[in-house]
């Protein structure tokens, strides 16, 4: 037998279970209700009703979900020559200070230690090639949340639970 507890205040369903009819026994404690049937947690028990529960989006957390996934994009890597480059914001300040550094002095670090844990020999232009890939990878991030936001402003508020985020491309 299937049965279901649901918040006494709120009507929130629970917990759902199934038991035998012989072991089905109705109870109430800590403000729960115990029911026979079949519910689902993302429903409300209302005047011996099931009822989905619609959640509430705002555009506030939509657009905070934008910037989150433009963070993830922004810092989670990109690729140069063929290998994998951390762009976590640490290490692109550590790139930017090298290539400052090589640019004003004419001295670059002899080796660079990319995400395989791997030091690579790279001459100034590859210093140069490593520092536009990595900003463009940052560049496309922020660019990608600029559009995402801007699709997000024709979106009705009464659709804002189905809006999905596009994916997000870059070249190097």
């Amino acid at each position: 037998m299937d049965y279901f507890f649901y918040d006494l205040k709120t009507g929130a369903v629970t917990q759902v279970g199934q038991t035998t009819e012989s072991v089905f026994e109705v109870m109430a404690y800590d403000g729960l209700q115990k029911v026979a049937g079949i519910a689902r947690l993302d429903q409300r028990y209302v005047d011996g009703q099931l009822v989905d529960i619609v959640p509430v989006v705002t555009r506030e957390q939509v657009a905070a979900q934008i910037a989150d996934a433009r963070w993830r994009h922004e810092t989670g890597g990109t690729v140069w020559q063929g290998k994998s480059v951390n762009t976590a914001r640490d290490a692109v300040a550590s790139l930017k200070m090298a290539v400052d550094d090589g640019r004003s002095s004419g001295s670059w670090p002899p080796e660079w230690k990319l995400d395989d844990g791997v030091f690579y020999p790279l001459s100034a232009g590859d210093y140069e090639s490593l520092w536009v890939a990595v900003r463009v990878n940052i560049q496309a991030a922020f660019a990608w949340e600029a559009a995402e936001l801007q699709r997000l402003t024709g979106v009705a508020d009464a659709d804002l639970i189905h809006f999905t985020m596009g994916g997000f491309k870059h070249a190097i």
